[in-house]
């Protein structure tokens, strides 16, 4: 049985490049979706980010994009000293939500970062392909993704079969 949901932050949560003023644009359906989650799952981010990027900046944009309160665990690849896929910052991540990566689903953006880092700690993995900025191929089995959708309305009929 699922208990937790880990998210990646750009391109997955908020759409990366794009800034209205002092608002970040969210990937569509994202708030409706982390509403309808929050009070059955434990929800999480991991994110990448340039190593000088500090974790404050990283809340700074989740509290402009609206959905800092969602999460319970949020890491930041600068803080921690690692990046996806590093299966240091997936452990790390499962240990603070208190679940184990069997109960656990990491949904992203990026095969060689997102879901292979799930898949080699045994999560399992939803690759979110909303756009088509980052077209990797998954032709290794630790790349492959065990769901692919392409738009959040797709992700709660996936989550009550697992």
């Amino acid at each position: 049985m699922v208990e937790a949901i880990i998210f990646d932050l750009g391109d997955t949560l908020i759409q990366e490049e794009q800034k209205l003023g002092r608002t970040y644009v969210k990937v569509p359906y994202v708030v409706e979706t982390l509403t309808q989650l929050m009070d059955d799952y434990k929800l999480g981010i991991i994110t990448n980010v340039h190593p000088t990027t500090l974790e404050s900046r990283i809340h700074e944009i989740l509290h402009l994009a609206g959905i800092f309160d969602f999460f319970e665990v949020i890491i930041v690849s600068s803080v921690v000293g690692f990046d996806k896929p590093d299966e240091r910052i997936f452990h790390l991540t499962l240990e603070q939500l208190g679940v184990s990566a069997s109960e656990t689903v990491m949904i992203g953006n990026r095969v060689s970062a997102d879901i292979r880092g799930g898949n080699n700690v045994g999560m399992i993995t939803i690759l979110l392909k909303w756009n088509d900025r980052y077209p990797e191929p998954y032709s290794l089995e630790e790349d492959r993704p065990d769901y692919i959708i392409s738009s959040y309305k797709e992700l709660l009929p996936i989550l009550k079969t697992l």
